[in-house]
């Protein structure tokens, strides 16, 4: 994952996002326990309900895709339950094809969770508010 992340990086290297995806990538190698999370379409019964979603996924896969990020919020929240340290770490895309090539699966990788005793405990980031953040649909104060 680094060479792809640090060949991207040399390209683009205003991108901060591939800076975090290499920070990404040396929690993974020292994580000691790594949950690779794949997509296996094809489970529900497909049908057509005339729905045209703006991006490139049926109703199913849209639903089923934020079924597995509520999956891996719920990895995490045990996790810090049982007060071990977790990472989401969706930036394992920026080096998808290097990752498929060595994966002992066929289905689509799209997330990976590192688990392990942390090293330290960051502060929580700053959050927008929620004002900013939402629509909060029938708020009068919003309205006007």
């Amino acid at each position: 994952m680094e060479a792809a992340v640090q060949e991207a990086l040399a390209r683009e290297p205003e991108r901060r996002d591939l800076a975090m995806a290499l920070e990404s990538a040396e929690i993974l190698r020292q994580a000691p326990v790594v949950i690779f999370v794949c997509y296996r379409s094809g489970m529900a019964e497909a049908h057509d309900d005339g729905v045209n979603w703006p991006i490139n996924a049926t109703d199913l896969e849209v639903v089923d895709l934020l079924s597995v990020g509520a999956a891996i919020e719920n990895i995490l929240l045990k996790a810090e339950e049982l007060g071990l340290g977790g990472l989401w770490c969706g930036d394992i895309l920026y080096a998808y094809r290097n990752f498929m090539s060595s994966f002992p699966v066929s289905y689509p990788l799209v997330s990976a969770v590192c688990l392990g005793f942390p090293a330290q405990r960051p502060a929580p980031t700053s959050r927008l508010p929620l004002s900013k953040s939402c629509i909060f649909l029938n708020d009068p104060v919003q309205s006007e």
